[in-house]
């Protein structure tokens, strides 16, 4: 047994910020089985957790890092369904650009169990959101968990499969969802919704009184499933890795999906230097306006190439470049592109 701590530099320099972000009581070999028990705050037992740059893999950071609008597409929408402005008034991309990655910050208990060295099952109960609705918790009891089962049939493959399902009480009631807004398609949570041409577009569609009365399909439960790979080759020269998540509900929207993937290989180009290529492409299939006449998909990608030199000190020195795409299938909306550069310096000791 033993008490395990990680700490935050970054989030306690917040307002709101959290310095302590793992606390855990570990329980090993429980009665001397191969059983392992956690109580505490800790990550959530979903997904591969594995990335080599600066930026996170989608599959990881649960959102696109960098694309922010399109050239020549103005805030101003008409009821044509084209835009109206200067150059330069930028469109909001990525309308509702949401699925579950990393989970983390979580009090909970999870189990372990481990096979020898062939796999490993895990399950996890936590509290997904700290809120009260009425006169109860937003999540109590084992409304929120994750499973996960990790494989290993061949030397250096490493197979995961997980599930998780995310409950907030109070959406399972439509009205209340959208109780502390004034009403309106730009008040149903969704930022770019009040100013873009969704609203020219749905307006011309159904009527201005219609749309001012919309309310989306929400569900108290958020899923999704993931499935991981990692193999190392026999020489460690190379290791290659990749995910797939697909969340139903996603941002707890009933008629939102997503499909996410990672893919990433390091080489050892010495046994300092590491070289890094890494790919990303994400899915949305929006439904959630159909009865507004709007149906359309979003789709993002990201390429990234980086380099990573660790000295004897311990020091490492990361460096990546990175460029993203973004396009949807809504009438007349410009796509996005952009330029990323990164640097880290980590200490390890």
């Amino acid at each position: 047994t033993y008490l395990f701590m990680k700490l935050d530099l970054d989030q306690a320099a917040k307002a709101n910020g959290d310095l302590t972000e793992e606390i855990q009581f570990v329980w090993e070999n429980v009665r001397g089985s191969n059983w392992k028990v956690i109580l505490g705050k800790d990550e959530v037992l979903f997904g591969q957790d594995k990335g080599k740059l600066v930026q996170s893999p989608f599959v990881h950071s649960k959102k696109a890092a960098a694309v922010i609008g399109g050239e020549g597409a103005s805030d101003t929408a008409t009821t044509s369904g084209t835009s109206s402005g200067t150059d330069g008034q930028h469109e909001s991309q990525m309308v509702m650009a949401s699925w579950i990655g990393e989970v983390d910050n979580m009090w909970g208990v999870s189990a372990t169990y481990k096979y020898k060295e062939l796999g490993t099952f895990e399950i996890n109960a936590f509290q997904n959101t700290r809120g009260m609705h009425e006169d109860r918790s937003e999540d109590m009891g084992f409304q929120s968990w994750a499973t996960r089962l990790t494989v290993k049939p061949i030397e250096g493959l490493k197979i995961r499969a997980s599930f998780i399902n995310r409950h907030t009480d109070s959406l399972d009631e439509q009205d209340e969802f959208n109780a502390d807004a004034a009403g309106g398609l730009g008040n149903t949570g969704i930022d770019t919704l009040a100013n873009n041409r969704l609203t020219a577009i749905a307006t011309a569609n159904v009527g201005a009184g219609q749309v001012a009365g919309f309310t989306p399909d929400v569900d108290d439960d958020e899923m999704a499933t993931s499935l991981a790979f990692d193999y190392v080759t026999k020489d460690e020269k190379w290791d290659i890795y990749g995910e797939w998540i697909h969340t139903w509900n996603a941002g707890n929207y009933t008629q939102l999906s997503s499909d996410v993937i990672s893919v990433g290989a390091v080489y050892g180009l010495t046994p300092k230097l590491d070289l890094v290529a890494q790919g990303d492409f994400a899915y949305m299939s929006n439904d959630v306006f159909k009865s507004l006449g709007i149906e359309f998909d979003e789709n993002i990608y990201r390429g990234a190439i980086g380099a990573r030199y660790t000295c004897d000190n311990g020091i490492t020195f990361v460096a990546e470049y990175g460029h993203e795409w973004y396009s949807n299938t809504i009438s007349n909306w410009d796509g996005g592109s952009a330029d990323t550069f990164g640097f880290r310096t980590a200490y390890s000791f």
